[in-house]
């Protein structure tokens, strides 16, 4: 949602407030957790029903050039504790995914709708001892694959304990097969598994829009 609310309009043209206004940062992973909330705030602001962690994030504006160039910025963690940082130097793709910054008002924080929120594709990703960058765009059909879902036999289309994937156990990763040594059978989750292995095996690949 872009528009602002009435209450925040009220906020906005406020001549002074001793109530700031907190920006968080919702940041999706191939991971568990799925998702990372942090706030740009000396202590946790809880919003929408989550806890969202005080961490040092700040991000770049978007800048367009003369030659057409899709917008991007970047998003900068203060990471010294590694939150972050050793989930990504673990293998866990954070590239394709998700990044959301809402603009919250203290004085709403009991209203879900009582936000500006912008959502971003992460395009790339770097490492710093105590620190994570990432880049953020908005997605572009030149980057976008059509169609939008394949239908693969022998490899799972769903992040690992998403809710379509509904895996809800101890063990901590999956290869995405249904039979290999740490896939769905081995999980007791083969009803769910998100590929097609009924699909003939002549190397073909189906695809649905």
């Amino acid at each position: 949602m872009r528009t602002l609310t009435p209450s925040l309009i009220t906020e906005k043209n406020k001549l002074g407030s001793t109530s700031p206004w907190i920006l968080l940062y919702e940041i999706q992973v191939d991971a568990t957790p799925t998702s990372y909330y942090f706030a740009a705030y000396p202590e946790s602001v809880d919003w929408n029903g989550v806890t969202w962690t005080p961490m040092g994030v700040r991000h770049t504006d978007f800048k367009e050039d003369a030659k057409g160039s899709i917008p991007s910025a970047t998003l900068t963690i203060g990471d010294p504790l590694r939150i972050v940082g050793n989930t990504l130097e673990a293998g866990e793709n954070i590239i394709g995914y998700t990044t959301k910054i809402h603009l919250v008002h203290s004085t709403y924080l009991t209203d879900p709708s009582a936000a500006v929120t912008h959502e971003y594709e992460v395009t790339g990703a770097t490492l710093t001892q105590d620190a994570v960058s990432l880049t953020l765009g908005l997605s572009g059909l030149i980057v976008r694959s059509f169609p939008s879902n394949r239908f693969l036999r022998d490899s799972c289309r769903w992040r690992y304990k998403s809710t379509e994937c509904g895996y809800i156990g101890a063990l901590a990763s999956c290869d995405k097969t249904l039979q290999g040594g740490d896939g769905c059978e081995s999980h007791n989750n083969e009803p769910r598994f998100g590929g097609f292995p009924s699909i003939p095996t002549n190397g073909l690949i189906y695809f649905i829009k």
